[in-house]
Formats: structure tokens, C-alpha cells, sequence
């Protein structure tokens, strides 16, 4: 009888102790997910902010090219 009650206490110890470590791992998941959709919204505002310097740069080069162009013209 106390072999089967030794049993039964060692085998709630370690339901609640793989209860505690799955309860873990789901935090350790759910930090994870979040700090990977932080990253892909950092990394989307930066192709924005570097699409919008390109555009930007490429502009201010063909207002230049044309600006010579206009004074060659002459």
C-alpha cells in the first residue's frame, strides 16, 4: 500500500513539474512570436524608409540631369 501511495506522489510531481515546464515553454513561444513580429515590422518600415530615399535620390538625379540638359540646351 505504501509502494502504490509512493507511486502515486511521485507520479503528481511530475505531472506538475512538466504541468510547470510546458507552462514554460508556451511564455518562451509567445515572447518569441512577438518578438519576431516586432522585427518584421521594424524591417518593413525600413524597405519603406529605404524605397522612399531611392525614390527621393533618384528623383533629385533626374531634376539634376534635366536641370543640366535645360542649360546645355542653350
Amino acid at each position: 500500500m505504501l509502494l502504490f501511495c509512493t507511486k502515486c506522489v511521485l507520479t503528481l510531481l511530475l505531472f506538475i513539474f512538466f504541468h510547470q515546464s510546458i507552462e514554460n515553454l508556451e511564455g518562451q513561444i509567445a515572447d518569441a512570436l512577438t518578438d519576431r513580429n516586432k522585427a518584421a515590422e521594424t524591417i518593413s518600415k525600413l524597405q519603406v524608409r529605404l524605397l522612399l530615399f531611392m525614390v527621393s535620390y533618384l528623383f533629385n538625379s533626374v531634376s539634376e540631369f534635366k536641370e543640366k540638359l535645360h542649360i546645355m540646351s542653350y
